[in-house]
């Protein structure tokens, strides 16, 4: 068992809230400071296949790590909103693409030692040519075979770990 000493609210927006724990571990080690960054909501990473098995993917600018970035397209779940969902509407933000035969491959604990945020990897088949994307976030979506991703993991290139994750959950 765990005894908490104090849980103090740092920072709050509508995606997560940061706190500071005063805490007592299981194994009796006392830490005074445990952040906690509690999501409100759980995150979607999909994997869209064509016709040909290619993989979709998108390149974002991060400025986290000021550069741009090979990503599967993701986002953040809406409430009340279920992976499945999130994985249509952020397919069709991103890219303009549509697809079918959503499923979920792997649900995980990205970073289990600060936060709960659980990340779902959605595969899915694009059914149709893309309408224009609406949000801007994204740039160049392009379609990679498997092993042309595999390559890209090889030199460095694919460094975002959801898209890591799902890319090798699936074979690449």
């Amino acid at each position: 068992m765990i005894k908490l000493y104090s849980h103090s609210l740092v920072h709050t927006n509508r995606w997560f809230e940061h706190y500071i724990d005063d805490v007592v571990l299981p194994d009796g080690r006392h830490t005074p400071e445990q952040h906690i960054i509690h999501f409100r909501t759980g995150g979607v990473g999909i994997i869209a296949l064509n016709q040909r098995e290619e993989i979709l993917i998108v390149k974002s600018y991060r400025h986290p790590i000021n550069k741009f970035s090979f990503e599967i397209p993701e986002g953040r779940m809406e409430e009340k909103e279920t992976p499945i969902e999130t994985a249509k509407r952020e397919l069709l933000e991103e890219t303009g693409y549509r697809a079918v035969n959503f499923e979920i491959v792997y649900s995980f604990n990205p970073m289990s030692g600060i936060s709960n945020d659980l990340f779902h990897i959605v595969t899915c088949h694009v059914t149709e040519e893309p309408i224009n994307q609406t949000d801007g976030e994204v740039s160049e979506p392009v379609w990679y075979s498997k092993s042309e991703l595999r390559m890209m993991i090889d030199s460095r290139e694919i460094h975002d770990g959801f898209t890591l994750t799902g890319l090798l959950l699936i074979g690449v």
